[in-house]
């Protein structure tokens, strides 16, 4: 990671992220994370893979009802792709809600908003690592920050890590999953594969999560390396 200070504002990103004319079937497509990027909310996260960009942000509010955790997601009218926001609202509350500290927040409930700006495949995965970012970004009591990734594979059982609309559409099963170090928080599987291929796609996507959930940390690191400002990090 290079970490670097751009108009008075801390930046860590990966200088050698692989551009998605040459990565490889293992290569996730160029990442940026920027904290800070919704003014006015207590925490928040621009986050784009490759052609997918999405915005997270995180307030504190009463509980109601048992929850803690409530997310809303908008799709954009250009953003393309197929994310259903009623469905990905509650896919990333499922897999966000593990890592908080519920018993550091007794009487609130955090409300994390999320948009979809473009969706170029990852739109999922992206929304849940952006979401666990704001709340970081927010100060809100975290285990670990969630990683999140997707594996698509072939009628052959070959893997492409990170695959895009097209590819996620071609392949023949794709799976997802938010995961901290040493547990998986959540794991969904679209289509069928055998318990070899199975498994050799969770180790892909569990690497892939690992590398997210690294860059997110880089970004934080760098807000709490910063001047004072307001909270900002960056990781490319």
């Amino acid at each position: 990671m290079v970490v670097e200070t751009r108009g008075g504002l801390r930046y860590a990103y990966d200088a050698e992220a692989p551009t998605r004319k040459d990565r490889a079937s293992l290569d996730r497509r160029p990442l940026r994370v920027e904290l800070g990027a919704v003014a006015g909310s207590a925490g928040s996260c621009r986050l784009t893979l490759g052609g997918t960009e999405v915005v997270a942000a995180a307030r504190l509010g009463a509980a109601a009802r048992g929850e803690v955790l409530r997310c809303d997601v908008e799709v954009g009218p250009g953003a393309g792709g197929s994310s259903d926001a009623a469905a990905a609202g509650d896919a990333v509350a499922r897999a966000v809600s593990p890592f908080l500290l519920t018993e550091a927040l007794p009487k609130f409930a955090v409300d994390v908003r999320c948009a979809v700006a473009r969706d170029d495949g990852g739109a999922l995965v992206a929304l849940v690592a952006a979401a666990g970012a704001a709340l970081a970004d927010a100060g809100v009591p975290l285990r670990d920050v969630p990683g999140a990734a997707a594996v698509a594979a072939d009628a052959a059982g070959a893997l492409l890590v990170d695959p895009t609309a097209a590819e996620s559409a071609a392949a023949a099963s794709e799976l997802r999953v938010a995961a901290a170090p040493e547990a998986v928080a959540a794991c969904a599987q679209s289509g069928a594969a055998d318990a070899a291929a199975a498994a050799a796609a969770l180790a892909a996507a569990l690497a892939a999560a690992a590398d997210v959930r690294d860059a997110v940390r880089a970004a934080l690191a760098a807000a709490a390396a910063g001047d004072g400002r307001a909270k900002r990090g960056r990781a490319d």
